[in-house]
């Protein structure tokens, strides 16, 4: 699965995360785990 494919897989948590919600109610909000949310985070190139 290249990059664009696991974007558009979390397209939600995605605008979510380009919106400045936090990577803890991230992961609440959209039921998948931390790693999750920080991979998007990395692939998007979001500061930490």
């Amino acid at each position: 699965m290249d990059q664009q494919d696991f974007l558009k897989k979390y397209k939600s948590l995605s605008a979510d995360l380009r919106n400045g919600l936090s990577v803890r109610k991230a992961a609440k909000i959209h039921e998948v785990s931390l790693n999750t949310v920080l991979k998007v985070r990395k692939a998007l190139n979001l500061a930490a």
